[in-house]
């Protein structure tokens, strides 16, 4: 993880935290820019992005992408009835949930 990590800045312990929606909080520590590398071979830089290792999923905030600049949005689909459609909705769907979904 810290590897993608192109510059980072230690922070003072007790300084600053990530709080959940539970209350819980967990120390931050160290802040920098991370480098996400998309299957394209484009990558995003997230400045000021916080490194928490005692939480093990990622977590990307969209209201903060969306104060620096971020835009997030759906493409269009031109044919809604296409069976690429019902991939990016079902997956790979078993047997046994096609058969009950019919």
């Amino acid at each position: 993880m810290m590897q993608r990590f192109i510059s980072t800045q230690t922070i003072n312990p007790n300084e600053k935290f990530v709080f959940m929606g539970n209350i819980e909080k967990f120390p931050v520590e160290y802040v920098g820019t991370y480098r996400l590398i998309l299957n394209t071979g484009f990558y995003l830089d997230f400045l000021d992005t916080c490194y928490v290792p005692s939480i093990s999923r990622n977590l990307v905030s969209l209201s903060k992408l969306d104060v620096v600049g971020y835009s997030c949005t759906k493409r269009d689909l031109v044919n809604e009835c296409s069976t690429y459609l019902w991939h990016k909705r079902l997956g790979h769907i078993s047997k046994k949930m096609m058969k009950r979904l019919v």
